[in-house]
């Protein structure tokens, strides 16, 4: 089982790369199952980044067009080949979303290559390429469980989908990263040769393990009991609504009649969830070594600096301790945030972001406002360091602006926020436009960006009352970046 990510980074490209030039990005996961009579299947899951694509229109709608090339070899000789073309859903109304492929390859078990190649036919760009070592390991005679396959959507189906598993269109989901809005995993399992244990029913104990201290989360872990036969599907779904944040396995265990362990599944996963810390001054003890990580004297900044990871109702709490609280209460405070949301890890956790305050401190702050209070910092400390940025201190014609892209986050990929200096000096730069869920839009911001070069335009004109001008590029960097 594996997980990569192709990217067109400016290193694959000999003649350079342009301002306009996308880089496409594909995600692949390959899963391994297996069918009597058939033999084993290897499933190569494709899901396409649609914002790195170039479209066309057709029937009201856009397009993208690809050529995918799949090729398994074995010692250097090819075994099993795919070519085919393939065309992205029908994107309407200017909403563009990721969208899947997916083939299946029988393989005697053995060690092979898998090869890559996809080319997006509407771009002159060279094509993605990658390869990737893969084991198919013989389970026609044992009882064991398949891969884990993690679903995006799963629905009653027809067989005519490629999607299609026991009664089941299942659209996989390739990442690993479960925010706050996704609550469940359901997950796709088939389990083989159960009819050679000689009783007529097994278990499955499905469990959530810490993957940092390796301890099972017993509030999590259920069992249920299936009947035996050669092969048996199973779709669940694990509810992971009250996880807190941090890395896990969620561990499937087969286990025979009398309770023992057959064979272990497990799939590894990022979970990311906002918690309602419970605080209480007359109970909580402050820690010495928080203490003296922040300082008495700076217990208010520090727990100030919280504010652009927190709930909304975590923020006011903070505020409400900022105006009012004393500055014990507010270590007290910055502690019991870092308990909640890292339990064993508080205090390596609570460090690795003050150094994370302290240079967004030394980059972004003004004469007004801290590092953090900015939209630079607050964005760099809630989101993480930007994939890509555009730099632009001095315009012709455009105020300073910088474009910060981020290939994911979380379940959303290429997010792009645009900051601008109005003051043309200075460190000041607010956050003018993102296209990030949550965040502040301004379909007007290439206009406020140029506004010495612009009309008062209307809903109509498709630049935003811009006039083409010399050095104003920046609506194509944001665009096409």
């Amino acid at each position: 089982m594996r997980f990569w990510i192709l990217f067109f980074a400016f290193f694959f490209v000999t003649s350079g790369v342009t301002a306009g030039e996308k880089k496409l990005r594909v995600y692949l996961d390959t899963k391994q199952f297996y069918a009597p009579g058939l033999g084993h299947l290897l499933e190569v899951n494709l899901q396409f980044s649609a914002s790195t694509l170039y479209y066309k229109g057709h029937s009201g709608g856009l397009i993208a067009d690809l050529a995918v090339f799949l090729t398994i070899e074995q010692n250097g000789i090819i075994v099993k080949e795919d070519a085919h073309r393939l065309e992205s859903p029908l994107m309407k109304d200017s909403i563009i979303e990721d969208f899947f492929d997916l083939k299946r390859f029988v393989l005697e078990p053995g060690e092979y290559v898998l090869k890559l190649e996809i080319r997006d036919l509407l771009s002159e760009y060279e094509p993605v390429k990658g390869s990737s070592k893969i084991n198919i390991i013989d389970v026609s005679e044992r009882t064991v469980i398949s891969n884990l396959q993690i679903a995006e959507v799963a629905i009653p189906g027809k067989e005519t989908s490629m999607f299609y598993k026991s009664g089941y269109e299942i659209i996989p989901k390739i990442t690993n990263y479960f925010p706050p809005q996704l609550e469940r995993i359901p997950y796709y399992i088939e389990i083989y040769n159960t009819n050679l244990l000689n009783t007529p029913q097994f278990g499955v104990k499905q469990a959530i393990i810490d993957a940092e201290t390796d301890e099972e989360l017993e509030d999590y872990t259920t069992f249920y009991r299936l009947t035996s036969a050669e092969v048996v599907p199973v779709l669940k779904q694990v509810d992971i609504s009250t996880l807190p944040t941090g890395n896990y396995y969620l561990q499937l265990t087969l286990l025979a009649q009398d309770m023992s362990e057959i064979h272990k599944e497990a799939y590894v996963f990022e979970r990311y969830k906002e918690i309602e810390i419970e605080f209480d001054e007359n109970t909580t003890v402050l820690d010495p070594a928080f203490a003296e990580s922040c300082g008495l004297d700076s217990a208010k900044y520090y727990l100030g600096s919280l504010i652009p990871i927190s709930t909304p109702e975590v923020s006011r709490r903070i505020l409400t301790l900022l105006k009012n609280g004393e500055n014990n209460e507010c270590a007290l405070l910055l502690q019991s945030f870092w308990k909640a949301t890292s339990g064993a890890k508080a205090y390596e956790d609570w460090l690795k972001y003050k150094a994370q305050v302290q240079m967004v401190e030394r980059l972004y702050a003004t004469n007004f406002q801290d590092g953090y209070e900015t939209d630079r910092g607050r964005v760099y400390l809630q989101y993480g360091n930007p994939s890509a940025t555009i730099v632009r201190e001095a315009s012709a014609s455009e105020y300073p602006y910088e474009i910060w892209q981020y290939y994911k986050i979380g379940r959303f990929s290429n997010k792009r926020f645009i900051f601008y200096n109005t003051d043309l000096i200075g460190n000041n730069y607010r956050l003018l436009h993102s296209d990030m869920v949550g965040e502040i839009k301004n379909q007007n911001w290439s206009r406020a960006l140029n506004v010495r070069n612009s009309t008062n335009g209307d809903v109509d004109n498709g630049n935003g009352g811009v006039e083409d001008h010399w050095g104003g590029n920046s609506n194509t960097l944001f665009k096409n970046n």
